[in-house]
């Protein structure tokens, strides 16, 4: 590393703020969270333990993978990169022993200082190539993400375990049929978790909820075309009015057949910390996989429970 400075004064920052953050509330809602629905154990993880001289036998989970997505330049945008990225190394890495091997990162606005920093202070990968494969062994943390961004990675890496952005604010931003239009893998997922809500709300006798979600239809005042093939549009399902929306339509995310649960995290909206808005408006989301592709793709089926 040419500037061995900058580097050694961003590792510095970055533990500093690390122990501002296990101090937290957003920190201890988010271990609470991932206890309570007992994450690792449904997904049949492998437990690895090492030993050495040094240190004590440590249990790893062997499976899970961790693959961050859009937090921008640590070195450049400063805190709210910094701490997107101590929430892995607190969270995952440092409390539930994910191996560092396994622990991914991307954005196209990494420095090379950036990257020295992620592959030597933190040992984690940049991640080269995408995948099409369905895991449920995945975890895709992506806080901020934009949503032409989002879209595309639920077309083209289908995700199935998502730490990400709070779909209903979408659902705020357009009508159905314009979400539909322009995002229509996002308004799907946007309506199954609009159905799932209005499930729990309903339910006044316990504040945990399991659902299936899988009736594609919602009415609305448009009915759903196909557009033959074009070069100038690329969104390929449009709406006509007078009928019905039928989310059954949209191929690209038939590997999931509903969604199974969602945690909101509240204490990430508290913009007065150090970390502004860092954590904001962020959302758990685990779909249920399609039951072909089930039976194939994931270790074991789970039925966690939903805390709000």
């Amino acid at each position: 590393m040419k500037d061995s400075q900058k580097f050694k004064k961003l590792c510095s920052e970055f533990d500093k703020h690390l122990n501002i953050f296990k101090n937290s509330k957003i920190y201890k809602e988010l271990i609470d969270y991932f206890n309570a629905i007992d994450l690792f154990s449904t997904l049949n993880e492998k437990k690895v333990t090492t030993t050495s001289d040094i240190n004590p036998p440590t249990t790893h989970h062997s499976l899970l993978q961790i693959k961050c997505l859009g937090i921008g330049s640590i070195s450049s945008n400063k805190l709210n990169s910094i701490y997107q990225l101590i929430l892995i190394k607190t969270i995952f890495q440092d409390n539930f022993k994910i191996n560092n091997e396994n622990i991914y990162l991307y954005d196209p606005a990494f420095t090379d200082l950036d990257i020295y920093f992620i592959k030597n202070h933190l040992n984690y990968s940049i991640l080269k190539e995408k995948s099409s494969n369905i895991l449920s062994n995945i975890i895709y943390y992506m806080p901020h993400i934009p949503i032409d961004v989002f879209e595309k990675i639920i077309i083209e890496n289908k995700p199935i375990l998502m730490l990400t952005n709070d779909i209903s604010l979408y659902n705020l931003k357009f009508t159905k049929s314009e979400f539909y239009n322009k995002f229509p893998n996002l308004s799907k997922l946007g309506n199954l978790l609009d159905t799932l809500e209005i499930k729990i709300n309903t339910n006044t006798s316990t504040n945990t909820s399991t659902s299936d979600t899988s009736d594609n239809t919602s009415k609305d005042d448009f009915q759903i075309v196909t557009k033959k093939k074009s070069k100038k549009r690329q969104n390929k399902y449009i709406l006509k009015e007078n009928n019905e929306i039928n989310y059954s339509e949209i191929k690209e995310s038939i590997y999931y057949n509903n969604l199974k649960t969602f945690k909101r995290f509240e204490n990430g909206n508290n913009i007065n910390e150090i970390w502004q808005d860092s954590f904001s408006h962020m959302c758990y989301y685990e779909l249920n996989l399609a039951d072909p592709i089930l039976k194939t793709n994931s270790p074991k089926s789970s039925s966690p429970t939903l805390h709000m």
